[in-house]
């Protein structure tokens, strides 16, 4: 950071987008870990976090709702979808 001190403004985006990648180890634990080894105070880190999991859930949500919608609409599309929604989903927790 000391070489680079543009990239200290973007260290809390930059961990909130850390926790929002639906990927093994980027929850609450992994994002404190690397928030600790970006120099961030613990309240940084929460910050951070929080706002990384409020935009995951919400974005879930919401996507949830349009594939809900999909298939009062059309049921097989909206069953293929979920289906591929929840097979990506699984293949990037292995």
């Amino acid at each position: 950071m000391a070489e680079h001190p543009w990239m200290s403004r973007w260290r809390i985006p930059g961990l909130a987008f850390f926790v929002m990648l639906p990927l093994q180890g980027t929850g609450g634990i992994g994002a404190t870990i690397v928030g600790l080894m970006t120099g961030l105070t613990p309240g940084e880190i929460l910050l951070a976090v929080g706002i990384g999991a409020a935009v995951e859930s919400l974005a879930f949500a919401l996507g949830w709702g349009l594939v809900r919608e999909l298939m009062l609409a059309n049921l097989i599309l909206g069953f293929a979808v979920a289906f591929l929604v929840i097979w990506e989903r699984s293949f990037f927790m292995f």
